[in-house]
């Protein structure tokens, strides 16, 4: 059984969760629009990571924040049916592999993963930021009988464009493209039941290859308790070659 994963990783105090639905809904498959758009091997984007107000998902400026520091290892492999491929390593969190299309289009490798009793194969995600078409999905809906109990898991997704804009590194204006996604995650076991819904914000830096900030709120709902919320965000502080 392998463990489950945020999409990212990025934070070690954020409720677990992982973006799993792409992997199905995706057809995503090698092309000819290649690019080789990516930071060096060597270079290191350092990070600041914080905490959010959940009423307008602003920084929660009474919280720590945390600098946090990702590493690029290695740039134009061929990994999983892809070339130019960049990886890097993502400080309290996994490797990272990313894939930029000419369409503008972001792939990022999603590793194999657990969801309770159903596994999941690792492949390509594709994040529609080149295409900018909204996409929403079921993407696997499906029951098992074990031992006499019902276990069940529904996943959906939704994906949304939402437009260019600027991130500030450094005092300087970035160009980004912004993508939001939902995906919600119902699982059931016998009696037993979780919702999870994780509301997340990525903005995409083309001249960089990169993503440079995020914005995550994750909610978890046990059965019919009250829903918790935490949420977690971080903005890329300095490039360091």
């Amino acid at each position: 059984m392998k463990m489950i994963t945020t999409f990212w990783n990025m934070a070690a105090g954020l409720a677990i969760l992982t973006l799993a639905g792409f992997l199905a809904s995706c057809s995503v498959t090698t092309s000819p629009d290649d690019s080789t758009l990516a930071p060096k091997a060597g270079t290191n984007l350092i990070f600041e990571e914080y905490t959010l107000d959940l009423k307008d998902r602003s920084r929660d400026t009474t919280k720590r924040v945390f600098e946090r520091m990702d590493t690029i290892l290695a740039a134009g492999l061929t990994f999983a049916g892809e070339t130019n491929v960049l990886m890097a390593f993502r400080q309290n969190a996994d490797t990272l592999r990313l894939k930029h299309k000419t369409n503008g289009d972001l792939l990022v490798y999603q590793p194999e993963i657990s969801v309770g009793r159903f596994d999941v194969p690792g492949r390509w995600v594709r994040l529609a930021y080149g295409l900018k078409i909204p996409d929403t999905v079921t993407v696997i809906d499906v029951a098992h009988v074990v031992g006499g109990a019902n276990d069940s898991l529904r996943i959906t997704i939704a994906q949304t464009f939402e437009g260019p804009t600027t991130v500030l590194v450094e005092g300087k204006p970035i160009s980004v493209m912004q993508l939001r996604v939902i995906r919600q995650q119902y699982i059931a076991s016998g009696t037993s039941s979780v919702r999870n819904v994780e509301d997340a914000i990525y903005w995409y830096a083309p001249s960089l290859g990169y993503i440079i900030q995020e914005n995550i709120v994750f909610t978890q709902q046990n059965g019919t308790n009250t829903p918790s919320s935490t949420g977690t965000g971080r903005t890329l502080i300095r490039i360091e070659e």
